[in-house]
């Protein structure tokens, strides 16, 4: 079964936190911002919404702080893969050579933990995910309504 492999992005300036795999890119998005809100929440009821910053290495905080300023992530769907977990290293990696200030535990615990120990996302890549990412690009970009928040379910917004 193929997952989608996606970034979460700041609207406003493009730059990418977090790189992650799903089956649901929406109800995924949908949980994300649900997991800033709660971070959001309990900062404000510990009076430490004054320490958030817009680079950080939590998601639910980075998350948190995009919604204290009025804004959500961006979840732009990179790539569609039966070979997800091998996919996403890559991508967290492609990212991270990019600058790019990810929020994804990038110390190899997430390769050990899915058995990938020692694996190179560039070298040891098999041939058919190593075709031109930029062709295998799903164009889909999902946003978030914040007016949603207070409604139950939240829905995502699907922007070609």
């Amino acid at each position: 079964m193929k997952r989608a492999i996606y970034a979460l992005k700041d609207p406003t300036n493009g730059i990418v936190g977090y790189v992650g795999q799903t089956v649901d890119p929406c109800a995924r998005l949908e949980q994300h911002v649900k997991d800033g809100q709660a971070e959001l929440d309990r900062m404000k009821f510990y009076g430490q919404e004054k320490f958030m910053a817009p680079v950080t290495d939590n998601k639910a905080s980075w998350i948190a702080y995009l919604l204290s300023q009025g804004r959500a992530p961006e979840l732009e769907v990179l790539e569609l893969s039966e070979h997800f977990l091998i996919c996403e290293a890559k991508w967290i990696a492609t990212m991270l050579r990019r600058g790019e200030p990810l929020t994804n535990d990038v110390s190899g615990q997430f390769l050990e933990r899915h058995g990938l120990e020692g694996y190179d996302p560039y070298k040891d890549c098999p041939y058919d995910v190593l075709i031109d990412a930029e062709a295998r690009r799903a164009p889909a970009v999902y946003t978030f309504d914040l007016a949603e928040l207070s409604k139950s379910p939240v829905q995502g917004v699907l922007v070609q």
